[in-house]
């Protein structure tokens, strides 16, 4: 991967001639056609990416199996991988679509400007390049003319390969980096579930190719894929995540479950290192918020798995909580039923790591089996740190059941910037820049007489982060002043000593 930042005047990354300008890139050579100039034949080994690039001056329709060629058998993936600039995550770099006929089309994880979530695109533009991957053997894939689209056709013609009819289920999984409170999507995954699949690595499956910045992924034996093709699920089947690059920051996973009218079990996405376990409900969207610091096994990439268990009957049609915060000490835990039969009780019940649940109130259950009821309860001993939530629902049989875990965040510090180190030998200093609003900030460092000495640009993008300002090795003893400013004035001004 090549990143350009400019024309050819950008040579650093700071300091002087390093900031960013506009240019265009251009391609060179003979327009390929039918008549004399056919685009070559893209090999691909089993195994192995390729980059393939789209030869004709229109864009193609991946999707069109008579514009598409590929030599001999279906072994190369079914798939193809475009990198998309606006899949921001915490690095704001980009990431790579993936994009498979098994989900006709449709780009995982999406969720973008270029590439909006459950949008068919099996569009290739002029000039744009893509990745591919070989399967079992590799092969090889070609364009004939067939393959061009106008304005007109911008739309999706056929499935390849693997249009499946009906019974399909999809688990659909999404990373978001939390981002001063604001979910920034980082990466994303799908299951694609279906009787003529095989849990298996075959060219149904698309591979996972590492981002820069966080990458959540799926592992099949040795494979880590975007999307993985399987069987219908079964009481015991287990689907494994495999994560790599979070960062020491808080997460949040969205995943929502599309079965069939004839599926017999449930999926759980379970927390490893939390032991939190929770039901992925048909038809909706599980949120599930999550922490990540080096050192006590919560980064561990495979964390989160998905269990199959019986379908379980709850003893009300649904419920749905909701945990809010009143103020800097309190919240209140709401939550709505329907169809409420044979219950005696509602608990509530507090952890404070989302392993150890303690009962903090109760609530007599309405009983209204045709009707909607809502509950309200105060937690005034909630603090200022993270808090988990849910609420025991009890039979009066004496069983018990449990919704959904909630949480609500630990109150936002003030925003600050700390000066927590001085290095005379490396010539550095480093600052810790505490919720910031995102962007870009001028670090400065001046004489006592008010002469700028050094100036670097950083760029804030989570609510806590460190950097490393770099005053060079020949700087003369004395005191100097740090400014830290945006787009909106100073934020930040601190004398200090340097002694050499």
């Amino acid at each position: 991967m090549v990143f350009v930042r400019g024309d050819r005047s950008v040579i650093n990354f700071s300091g002087a001639n390093s900031a960013p300008l506009p240019t265009v890139l251009r391609t060179r050579g003979k327009i390929f056609d039918a008549s004399d100039n056919l685009p070559p034949e893209t090999t691909i080994l089993a195994g192995k990416f390729a980059a393939v690039g789209n030869p004709y001056a229109s864009a193609i329709d991946f999707a069109n199996p008579d514009g598409v060629i590929f030599d001999g058998p279906p072994y190369v993936e079914n798939a193809f991988y475009i990198w998309d600039p606006t899949l921001a995550g915490s690095q704001g770099l980009g990431g790579y679509q993936t994009i498979s006929g098994l989900l006709d089309w449709v780009p995982t994880p999406g969720g973008t400007l270029n590439y909006p979530v459950n949008v068919e695109n099996s569009r290739i533009m002029s000039g744009q390049s893509f990745l591919m991957r070989g399967a079992q053997l590799g092969g090889a894939v070609s364009f004939v003319e067939d393959a061009k689209v106008d304005s007109a056709r911008m739309t999706l013609r056929s499935t390849r390969r693997t249009s499946l009819s009906g019974n399909k289920q999809f688990i659909k999984t999404h990373l978001y980096s939390m981002q001063s409170g604001t979910p920034v999507l980082a990466d994303g995954n799908t299951v694609v579930m279906h009787p003529s699949l095989t849990n298996d690595y075959t060219s149904d499956d698309a591979a996972k190719i590492s981002n820069s910045g966080e990458n959540f992924g799926l592992q099949c034996g040795s494979q880590w894929l975007a999307i993985e093709a399987r069987n219908e699920p079964v009481i015991g089947d287990t689907i494994h995540f495999l994560s790599s690059n979070l960062r020491n920051t808080n997460y949040r996973l969205a995943v929502s479950y599309e079965p069939t009218s004839t599926s017999t079990c449930m999926p759980y996405l379970l927390d490893r290192f939390t032991q939190v376990l929770n039901p992925i409900l048909p038809q909706s969207v599980l949120t599930y918020d999550f922490n990540v610091q080096s050192g006590n096994g919560s980064a561990a990439s495979n964390r989160f798995v998905i269990v199959f268990r019986p379908i379980q009957t709850l003893p009300v049609a649904s419920i749905r909580v909701v945990a809010q915060r009143r103020n800097k000490q309190e919240a209140v835990i709401q939550w709505r039923t329907t169809g409420e039969r044979d219950l005696l009780r509602f608990e509530v019940q507090r952890s404070w790591d989302g392993v150890g649940f303690e009962t903090i109130g109760a609530s007599p259950a309405a009983s209204t089996p045709g009707g909607s009821v809502v509950y309200n309860w105060n937690d005034t001993e909630a603090g200022s740190s993270f808090v988990y939530y849910r609420i025991a629902i009890v039979e009066q049989a004496g069983e018990v059941r449990y919704s959904d875990v909630q949480h609500i965040q630990a109150v936002e510090q003030e925003s600050s910037v700390l000066l927590y180190s001085v290095s005379e030998q490396s010539g550095t200093i480093g600052i810790e820049c505490v919720q910031l609003e995102p962007g870009d900030y001028s670090c400065a460092i001046f004489t006592s007489t008010g002469q700028l000495v050094q100036s670097q640009r950083i760029t804030i993008q989570l609510p806590v982060s460190r950097h490393t300002l770099h005053m060079g090795t020949k700087l003369a003893s004395g005191t100097y002043q740090l400014r830290v400013t945006s787009g909106r004035g100073t934020v930040f001004h601190r004398a200090f000593s340097w002694n050499r």
